[in-house]
């Protein structure tokens, strides 16, 4: 429970710096997220997700932030330093080869195809497929 408020605070905290600060760069609140198509990443992601995870590779039209995901552990930092990794996931650019990124996009997707992951079942998408 713990964790969960201090992931809410640190949301609050990031949205509020952006609308401070960063008001050209889509809200975390209301964005559609998005990592780049790496099977180890997906892998890690579904690892760390309890219940169902399915993966999708889609097209997108709209605006983005590409943000380092480092920026989002720990939770439980004071205010300040909430702040301070707020700033830097904001402005610092993001190398996607080297470092774990999300990115935000507020815009529209297409949906192209569900991505396998090993040990996956079959997903939502593809028992829609099935039905029609």
């Amino acid at each position: 429970m713990l964790n969960h408020q201090a992931e809410l605070l640190r949301e609050l905290i990031f949205e509020q710096v952006r609308q401070e600060i960063f008001t050209e760069k889509p809200s975390r609140l209301r964005c559609i997220w998005l990592i780049p198509h790496d099977e180890p990443l997906l892998a890690a992601w579904r690892a760390t997700i309890n219940g169902s995870f399915h993966a999708f590779e889609v097209e997108a039209d709209g605006q983005f932030h590409i943000g380092a995901s480092c920026y989002l552990k720990p939770v439980c930092f004071s205010g300040d330093q909430l702040r301070d990794h707020a700033r830097r996931y904001w402005s610092e650019p993001v190398d996607v080869q080297a470092q774990q990124a999300e990115i935000l996009c507020v815009g529209e997707i297409k949906i192209l195809r569900e991505i396998k992951i090993s040990g996956a079942s079959e997903g939502t998408w593809a028992k829609i497929k099935r039905l029609f």
